[in-house]
């Protein structure tokens, strides 16, 4: 039976990036002006161009070295995952047993 290969950071980084604006590969093709075939040779090989990069970062507002790289832009999808945090947790309340541990963490104590 054949081991299930671990995602790439490139690979883990643009689903993040997917998921935070909304975007999915046929976008990314879209936005980058490439086949949806090359997007997905994007994922297989754990990298993109620069072209297409700059062609992303252009239309979404996100860094060409972060698209690339990863880095400081990161902020961005922890500050989108906290706000999905802070409305589920306004939703659905705190966990009774977490409650404390919950505070600490959005405080940032």
């Amino acid at each position: 039976m054949k081991e299930k290969k671990s995602l790439s950071a490139f690979q883990t980084r643009m689903d993040l990036f997917m998921e935070m604006k909304g975007l999915n590969k046929s976008d990314l093709a879209r936005i980058a002006d490439v086949s949806p075939q090359a997007v997905n040779g994007w994922f297989v090989r754990g990298d993109m161009g620069k072209i297409s990069a700059m062609k992303i970062a252009d239309k979404t507002g996100v860094s060409v070295d972060w698209l690339l790289h990863g880095g400081a832009d990161l902020h961005e999808l922890a500050s989108h995952r906290a706000e999905k945090l802070q409305s589920w947790i306004q939703i659905h309340g705190y966990p009774e047993k977490e409650k404390e541990a919950f505070e600490k963490l959005i405080s940032g104590d």
